[in-house]
């Protein structure tokens, strides 16, 4: 029978959310704080979020590492392939009509719900909701130019 309950956290993001659990381990693989490389498959848009996400999110120390890159490469496609349905559905509706005249559901309806789902716990794995970071134990910038948002890219 498999485990039960929430996945354990990295020490990092215990650590960043004050948890006194980050003193009773070491660090996960004592792995080096460093943005991550794209992956060479990652082409285009999703290049520029991954780019946009990796500077904004290594921002938070300890959190991001080299390893990180094939998650970050997923999250950052599923991004854009959102972003496509959307822009799909928003030109060719949200309905189609069959042969007989009734209405259904665009196909990319479901589409989109799907890539939407895997944009969401791409963004909790990296801390990206406000549920997420409400737990972090992040210091206030010291100055303006520093108080930037983390974004999703060009335009978010």
């Amino acid at each position: 029978m498999g485990r039960r309950g929430p996945k354990p956290k990295p020490t990092a993001m215990l650590r960043l959310e004050g948890s006194w659990r980050a003193n009773d381990r070491g660090d996960d693989l004592a792995v080096p704080h460093e943005i991550p490389t794209a992956p060479a498959w990652l082409v285009g848009d999703a290049l520029a979020v991954f780019n946009d996400l990796s500077g904004n999110l290594f921002q938070l120390p300890g959190l991001l590492t080299a390893t990180d890159a094939e998650a970050l490469a997923q999250l950052s496609a599923a991004v854009v392939e959102f972003r496509q349905h959307t822009q799909t559905l928003s030109v060719e509706g949200y309905t189609t009509e069959t042969a007989d005249g009734c209405l259904k559901a665009h196909p990319v309806v479901y589409i989109r719900q799907q890539a939407w789902a895997r944009c969401r716990a791409g963004f909790q794995h990296f801390g990206l909701t406000p549920a997420d970071r409400v737990g972090l134990r992040l210091e206030a910038p010291s100055d303006r130019a520093n108080r930037k948002a983390i974004g999703l890219g060009p335009g978010a």
